[in-house]
């Protein structure tokens, strides 16, 4: 299940591309880990919104997926901490990407007014997920014909 992303052929980071994922399930963690590093991004995890703070208080992440419901602090909580620069983060606007089993419409509205960027919903489809990604980190050039992110040198 785990290597379920390999037939989805996406394209590679030129640049190091650092993506903080804040999860406090396991598995959703190691499924993430796979998907993100099968593209050649660099990961860093952490399992609750206060420690995801602590993290970006340390260094550069490009982009944050952001589960909702965690122990200590909740996603919604961590963002508008992040959002306000209450937190001290280096980067109070960094794109920060819902990743939560909340699929609802209103729940992607609460996602959106605790300062998210936008929502990708459990479980994953990991083309939505890095095309998701590449929107917010400026690397599409375009889509290929199922919808997937292309960059430039892949489009023809």
């Amino acid at each position: 299940m785990l290597n379920m992303h390999k037939r989805y052929k996406q394209p590679r980071v030129s640049d190091p591309v650092h993506i903080l994922v804040v999860e406090d399930n396991l598995l959703n963690q190691m499924v993430a880990r796979s998907i993100l590093e099968s593209v050649g991004y660099t990961v860093a995890m952490v399992n609750d919104g206060r420690a995801a703070i602590s993290a970006l208080e340390s260094r550069h992440f490009d982009l944050v997926l952001m589960d909702c419901s965690m122990p200590v602090m909740d996603g919604f909580s961590a963002t508008r901490s992040i959002r306000a620069n209450r937190s001290g983060s280096i980067d109070q606007n960094v794109p920060i990407v819902a990743f939560t089993a909340f699929a609802l419409e209103g729940d992607k509205k609460k996602c959106l007014q605790a300062g998210m960027d936008d929502f990708v919903s459990k479980p994953v489809e990991p083309s939505k997920l890095i095309a998701t990604i590449e929107r917010w980190l400026g690397r599409c050039s375009g889509r290929n014909p199922s919808g997937q992110c292309v960059q430039a040198a892949q489009m023809q």
